[in-house]
């Protein structure tokens, strides 16, 4: 009986290991322009939500987060059909993720920590042809592309090859537990930088140790030895 007994409290404690499925979040949609932090997406499943922001940076070419942000003023977020981007004035004429003038960035913000698994670009400006280049940060820390993958043009990443509908996407996949943070910057350093992102996966990152399991476990191994002392008793 005492076996089962502390089995039971045990098994609580420890909880069970299940595996998060990965969630995959489209950025396309209708077409539109928004101030940062006001285009939003909800994942209601996970409980959590996702802002974007967007700006300059004025550390120019080969920079290294982390940088100081300058916030647009404007509508300068752009979505479309392909995913977003960013798109500084009227006299900026591409909607892609560039650095014709400033260098551009986009900040997409969780509201709770995540693991990113992958991103899909659409190099859908003058270098279609996949030369474009891409730098990254998490949480301010700028995240070493080509220490990570041997080239930072996309052309060059492992499976960027691999074909999604619509148009020439190229996926960059990480490890599942290698990236984990609420904020994702991705920003230009070079001309030839122009693209759009047209999508994360993710998975959120558990809560620590399981810590609503192991409350009740504790509370488990208590009744247990409330009730061993009074079987001591009788």
């Amino acid at each position: 009986m005492r076996l089962v007994q502390y089995a039971t409290a045990l098994a609580l404690v420890l909880g069970t290991n299940m595996a998060v499925a990965a969630t995959q979040l489209s950025l396309s949609g209708p077409a539109g322009f928004f101030a940062p932090g006001e285009l939003t997406y909800d994942d209601p499943v996970n409980g959590l939500s996702v802002r974007v922001f967007a700006g300059t940076h004025p550390r120019g070419s080969g920079a290294d987060a982390p940088f100081r942000l300058d916030f647009c003023l404007n509508d300068c977020v752009v979505r479309a059909s392909r995913g977003i981007g960013v798109r500084l004035s009227t006299s900026d004429n591409t909607p892609q993720l560039d650095s014709q003038g400033p260098d551009e960035f986009l900040l997409v913000s969780f509201s709770r920590a995540v693991f990113l698994q992958s991103v899909w670009f659409n190099a859908a400006g003058a270098n279609a042809n996949g030369s474009d280049e891409f730098d990254f940060a998490v949480d301010g820390v700028d995240f070493d592309v080509d220490a990570r993958f041997g080239s930072d043009t996309l052309v060059d990443f492992p499976n960027s090859n691999l074909p999604q509908t619509p148009g020439p996407d190229r996926l960059v996949a990480f490890d599942p537990t290698e990236i984990r943070g609420t904020d994702f910057l991705f920003y230009t350093d070079d001309d030839t930088d122009n693209y759009i992102i047209s999508q994360l996966e993710y998975t959120p990152v558990p809560v620590p140790a399981a810590l609503p399991l192991m409350v009740a476990g504790m509370g488990g191994l208590a009744l247990v030895r409330r009730g061993q002392r009074k079987a001591a008793t009788l």
